[in-house]
């Protein structure tokens, strides 16, 4: 398993504080690589993962693959987050982590909630969109469909089934 197909992240109470807690484990490690003397370095490297497994063992560091981050971030696209780096915000270095401005998926349930009006459900964590008082070049969502989301003004999503001309809607669940 690569590095960089694994994540640690830190659980404390705020998630506001995990970036700070876990790139402690991670300095320590930098501070032991730096050692020239091989006794010296191993007992460096030893200290800093019986930390590091600690804190795993006691749940308040987990170990998370990049693909289940990517899966999480599709499936709460929509929804108002809190600032953490695995949904955007800003890194250890202060650098910007960019959120999902657009996501594309496939529409699983489709239900008419009025004369212009639709509530479906996608693939990505079975999330619910609705599209109210839709205007006339919007068609009717499909099972099947492929629906492409991306983010407008005020919370509200440009919503666009099969590439067709889209409408304004918003996720409810």
């Amino acid at each position: 398993m690569s590095l960089s197909a694994v994540a640690v992240i830190a659980t404390p109470a705020g998630a506001q504080d995990a970036p700070a807690a876990d790139s402690a484990h991670v300095d320590k490690m930098r501070e032991c690589s730096g050692i020239a003397d091989d006794g010296a370095r191993l007992a460096c490297y030893d200290a800093a993962s019986a930390s590091l497994l600690a804190d795993f063992d006691d749940g308040s560091v987990r170990l998370v693959r990049t693909e289940e981050i990517e899966q999480t971030r599709r499936s709460v696209f929509g929804f108002s987050l809190p600032t953490i780096t695995l949904f955007g915000g800003k890194d250890d270095d202060g650098e910007d982590v960019e959120p999902l401005d657009t996501l594309t998926s496939t529409i699983t349930r489709v239900s008419r909630i009025g004369e212009d009006s639709y509530r479906f459900t996608i693939e990505e964590g079975d999330a619910v969109w609705e599209v109210r008082d839709a205007p006339a070049r919007f068609r009717m969502p499909k099972v099947g469909d492929s629906v492409e989301f991306e983010r407008a003004s005020l919370g509200s999503y440009w919503v666009r089934v099969n590439g067709a001309m889209g409408a304004k809607g918003k996720r409810v669940q």
